[in-house]
């Protein structure tokens, strides 16, 4: 990329140059004898030299902030599709001046803070740069140490905050995890493993981040899309055993919260369960798809959780109508 953009400046310095020769050589094409050999020498040479200064400035200038991005794709990537209930954390540290608050609690409630700028930045280099020091701010929270509860919060806003930033640079995409799987996604499979972490902290404090409605929203239902592709990988891979061991492994990490949730995790298992010829078992994983906790109208996945519990109900009826024909 630094080569192109190198290209492109000695292109434009090229340019330059060539219109420049142009205008000078304008004349002497109409008169002869107003063309001047050591003149047109200057004009060429001034074309290559505006060509090569060109390539140089786009080198530097361009090419350093690229190299900057380039260092921190290596252990990292971005920001929530839903805002999480950050609201309740700031206001309860409010009253609190800032100088009497732990260092670790005060970077995590400025990172919550600069996050809600990302909704209003439309560069891309810039929504990058910031998801970068977010990032780091989150990181460095948890280094100075935080209360369980903060704690919780800080890690699922640095795992949306790393998904946000791989989409945001269009790298591991979906697709690719399905094709290859989580594991040889550094990015992702960082987001979703401080998720997971997350909720295993949050089993074991009294005060639970993710019993709250808005918190679930924000953040469970990337994670079990997550779950879900690399479940698929599993199962073209290695077959639906693995899937299903997977998949059932991951949603029990849910059952402290009661209820079931993840519709479209529960429609995956009970499709390998078919695929397995264990329907009673699918039927009741497609039964949980169907009791699956509702998620608010205006998340993004509130469609996608629809469709699969529709899927769920017309499994059932065709696998129980089969079992009473035969």
């Amino acid at each position: 990329m630094q080569v192109l953009k190198g290209c492109l400046g000695a292109t434009l310095g090229f340019a330059i140059g060539f219109i420049l020769l142009s205008i000078y050589m304008l004349p002497s094409s109409l008169d002869p004898s107003l063309f001047n050999p050591a003149i047109a020498t200057f004009f060429v040479l001034s074309t290559f030299a505006l060509a090569i200064a060109g390539f140089i400035v786009a080198i530097v200038k361009y090419g350093t902030k690229e190299d900057n991005t380039n260092a921190s794709h290596k252990y990292s990537s971005n920001k929530p599709a839903t805002q999480p209930d950050s609201t309740s954390i700031l206001k309860s540290s409010s009253n609190v001046p800032s100088g009497q608050k732990p260092e670790g609690e005060q970077l995590y409630l400025e990172a919550l803070k600069k996050s809600v700028n990302l909704f209003t930045i439309k560069s891309t280099e810039n929504r990058l740069e910031l998801l970068e020091r977010l990032i780091e701010q989150y990181k460095q929270a948890l280094r100075l140490g935080l209360t369980k509860y903060d704690q919780v919060g800080c890690r699922a806003a640095l795992s949306d905050t790393l998904l946000c930033y791989v989409n945001e640079l269009n790298i591991e995409t979906p697709d690719e995890v399905a094709c290859l799987g989580l594991e040889l996604m550094p990015n992702r499979l960082q987001a979703i493993q401080e998720l997971e972490k997350a909720l295993e902290i949050d089993s074991t404090n009294e005060n639970k981040f993710f019993c709250k409605k808005t918190n679930q929203t924000a953040y469970l239902t990337n994670l079990g899309t997550h779950w879900n592709i690399h479940g698929r990988y599993l199962n073209d891979t290695k077959g639906a055993d693995h899937a299903i061991s997977y998949l059932t492994n991951k949603i029990k990490s849910l059952n402290y919260l009661g209820g079931t949730y993840m519709p479209d995790v529960c429609l995956s298992i009970g499709c390998y369960y078919v695929s397995t010829g264990n329907e009673a078992e699918a039927i009741e994983w497609f039964k949980k798809a169907l009791s699956a906790e509702e998620i608010d109208k205006s998340n993004q996945q509130y469609e996608h959780y629809k469709k699969a519990k529709k899927m769920a109900m017309e499994n059932i009826n065709s696998l129980e109508s089969y079992q009473n024909n035969n």
